[in-house]
Formats: C-alpha cells, sequence, structure tokens
C-alpha cells in the first residue's frame, strides 16, 4: 500500500499518491466544516400539569446553565402567547448544556434558526 499526501488548499483539496508511478490513483477529500447544533423547542402544552411543568423546566435549565459557569451565547426564550401552550426555544449552546433535560420534554430541532419576533427572553 502506498502512502498518500494530502494537497492543501481553500476547505478541499486531492488527495494523491505518494510516488507517481499511477498517476490514475487519485481521490477527491472533501473537508467540509462541522455543522453547529440547532436551536431546539420545547413545547409544554395544556392537559398535562403545565405551569408545574413549565417552572420545573425553567428551574432545571437555570440550574444546568449555572452549573456550566453560565457560558456565553447560551439564551432562551418564551412564548406564552397561546392560552393552551408554553413554547420555549433554546440557542445552540443552551442546548449543548441540557441535553438530557431537552431528551426529557420531548425537545425538537429547528430546521433554522428561530424567528423570536413572537418571544420573550428568559432570564437564565
Amino acid at each position: 500500500m502506498r502512502a498518500l499526501r494530502a494537497e492543501r488548499g481553500t476547505g478541499a483539496g486531492m488527495v494523491t499518491p505518494s510516488s507517481s508511478s499511477d498517476p490514475k490513483i487519485t481521490a477527491k477529500l472533501v473537508i467540509r466544516p462541522i455543522a453547529l447544533m440547532s436551536w431546539y423547542c420545547v413545547i409544554i402544552v395544556d392537559g398535562e400539569p403545565r405551569e408545574t411543568r413549565a417552572v420545573a423546566f425553567v428551574s432545571a435549565l437555570r440550574l444546568a446553565y449555572r452549573d456550566a459557569g453560565q457560558p456565553e451565547g447560551a439564551a432562551a426564550f418564551v412564548n406564552r402567547g397561546s392560552a393552551s401552550r408554553f413554547t420555549f426555544l433554546l440557542s445552540p449552546t443552551a442546548a449543548t448544556l441540557a441535553s438530557e433535560l431537552l431528551r426529557r420534554h420531548g425537545a425538537l430541532a429547528c430546521q433554522q434558526a428561530p424567528n423570536l419576533n413572537r418571544y420573550a427572553p428568559l432570564r437564565l
């Protein structure tokens, strides 16, 4: 097996054999940045002990934030506009602090960054 060498470029390069005996052996190496985590949404609907569950969620989120050293970029938002549910949005940084909490509450990853116009900041 021949050693390969990578030719550096701007985000993508060619990997070629270190010996030039077989010029047909080439493989394209594509380097992509790691995708950032998504925003996450937690919806607490009517029919559950909604107020109690919302308070427990916020308390656990605040505890996770403090335990992590209050990292910059961690943000949470709440929409109380609907009489039948609370909707919480967590930034990617906040989501990394509370992954188990998000799993327990059935959080959904947003396909794109949310429009925060209808949300109020939640103090962590």
